[in-house]
């Protein structure tokens, strides 16, 4: 017979419910022939569960065990003192099937001190090569390339799974490099990973929030930047959200300032969604790469975050796109429909509102998160 210590995590007759940390459980085996009895003493652990579509884990969550050649300081993972690399690899987090992941990091890097993501997922019980997301410094000519398996692939910043397929667990490894003992090293503030899932819900609650909500960005128009003015939506969406917590250029067109910085050298892109986060992070804020799942997720951020960067596509009405970023700088609620007021780059006039009608339609549900330093 077996009795469990931990009946919560696990019963008694085996039934396992994860929790969102991994927990040791402690199951006691009473084995028993005729009159003589043997105890024994097996120690489990389960695996971590993200029960949503979003897993952050910040610096100060890092289990130290897993730290190699890395420690935590003032709220950094660092590499330690005379050492050129180290990583850390975070424990299997079981997941809900999912049919693709974006992967983010935040760190202030630059060109002698990087970090690199990599992450892999489980399909069928089998696990994936480690996909890397590249090695990022601030300043460097930093690339993503493609990447394949027979379980996924990474397609510009976005690891899908195969046809037909779902994972449902991912693990990933971040790594911290720079060149010489005497430079200072990258300063990691969390990796997230954002899920794709199916046939997946998330209720929020908005009834208790303001019925308005803006925030006052800069208005930067993209096609004013020479040359490159009209595939820049993305940086100058990022440049937007950076001057409005503080951050200053010296460009005249400080979105292309920004631009050459978060240029994909690999894809050839200025509108990878994780370079975009993880350039923003270099500045020293907390970023990352989140899917939303409804217009009221959107909203709650708005009141309760601040403003984001939102990936679109199609008919906004204003103009059709096979992919655009714009700011969401707030939202209005009236009595017969939902705005969301925007900072959108690709306007002459900037701002601008689009209905929830129109939210709907063109929303690819992607947003760059900054939080602040000071949470509301």
């Amino acid at each position: 017979s077996w009795k469990s210590l931990n009946e919560d995590v696990i019963t008694s007759d085996g039934k396992v419910t994860l929790q969102p940390t991994s927990q040791k459980v402690t199951l006691i085996l009473k084995l028993t022939l005729g009159d003589e009895t043997m105890e024994k003493e097996f120690t489990l652990t389960t695996a971590s569960y993200v029960d949503n579509h979003i897993k952050v884990d910040y610096a100060k969550d890092f289990l130290s065990s897993n730290l190699v050649d890395l420690e935590y300081v003032d709220g950094k993972i660092v590499l330690k003192d005379g050492k050129l690399e180290g990583y850390y690899e975070s424990e299997i987090y079981k997941t809900r099937n999912f049919t693709s992941l974006v992967g983010s990091w935040a760190a202030i890097s630059n060109t002698q001190a990087t970090a690199e993501l990599q992450v892999r997922v489980r399909v069928n019980g089998t696990w994936s090569k480690y996909f890397s997301y590249g090695t990022f410094g601030l300043g460097l000519q930093n690339k993503m390339i493609d990447q394949s398996d027979i379980n996924a692939k990474l397609d510009d910043d976005i690891i899908v799974i195969n046809s037909g397929k779902y994972a449902d667990a991912f693990q990933y490894k971040i790594i911290l490099r720079r060149t010489s003992e005497t430079v200072e090293s990258a300063k990691l503030s969390l990796v997230a990973i954002t899920l794709q899932i199916p046939n997946y819900t998330y209720p929020v609650d908005i009834s208790n929030l303001p019925k308005k909500v803006e925030y006052d960005l800069p208005n930067l128009y993209q096609v004013d930047v020479p040359e490159i003015g009209n595939i820049i939506c993305s940086p100058t969406s990022a440049t937007m959200i950076l001057m409005y917590y503080g951050h200053k250029f010296t460009d005249e067109y400080p979105h292309r300032e920004v631009a050459k910085l978060f240029y994909d050298h690999g894809n050839k892109i200025y509108g990878n969604w994780v370079f975009n986060t993880v350039g923003m992070s270099a500045y020293g804020e907390d970023t990352y790469v989140k899917r939303i799942y409804s217009l009221e997720e959107l909203i709650y951020h708005l009141a309760t975050v601040g403003p984001v960067a939102l990936s679109i596509k199609g008919n906004t009405g204003r103009y059709n796109t096979n992919g655009h970023l714009l700011v969401v700088s707030g939202y209005e609620i009236t009595d017969t429909t939902r705005y969301i007021l925007v900072h959108d780059p690709y306007l002459k006039e900037v701002e601008y509102k689009y209905s929830e009608d129109i939210f709907n339609q063109v929303s690819r549900n992607v947003i760059y998160v900054i939080e602040p330093k000071v949470k509301k």
